[in-house]
């Protein structure tokens, strides 16, 4: 495991990598059942930091397996993202770059590439945040909420 496929832990993810991907997938379900599905049906709205879209980048980009995102697990998960409302909060590479000191700019490029495409797929509201504070941005996601509840 030593290597550092994975900048978060500083591991190199073993081969075969579908085994890996697989028990990161099974791992993720009952995180998603509890947090996300099951409070969702009891009528409860749901707003959550990390995703199903962040998870899927997260196994694509630790593995290096941008076929990842097609495979049966992404898209059952695409599949659940897609009944939500989603919004795709990013910034230029650059201001990433900056927030994210500990990464090299060769991973962050991947993972906003992956991030880019599954925001595509999900239809994903689109929030650039490379200039603003957080109270814009929250702002901004209240009002397109506000904007989607009464029908504009």
């Amino acid at each position: 495991l030593r290597g550092v496929d994975n900048p978060y832990f500083h591991i190199r993810t073993p081969h075969p990598r579908r085994w890996w991907q697989f028990i990161e997938f099974i791992s993720i379900i009952p995180i998603i059942l509890i947090k996300y599905e099951l409070p969702r049906h009891m009528g409860y709205v749901v707003i959550g930091e990390r995703s199903y879209c962040d998870f899927i980048v997260w196994v694509s980009a630790t593995t290096n397996d941008p076929y990842f995102i097609k495979s049966i697990f992404s898209k059952f998960l695409l599949k659940l993202a897609s009944k939500n409302l989603n919004f795709y909060v990013t910034a230029s590479i650059d201001v990433i770059e900056k927030r994210r000191k500990e990464f090299d700019r060769k991973f962050l490029l991947r993972q906003k590439a992956y991030y880019e495409v599954i925001a595509k797929y999900i239809n994903a509201y689109n929030i650039d945040t490379s200039t603003k504070r957080v109270s814009e941005t929250i702002l901004e996601i209240l009002s397109f909420i506000d904007n989607k509840r009464q029908g504009a």
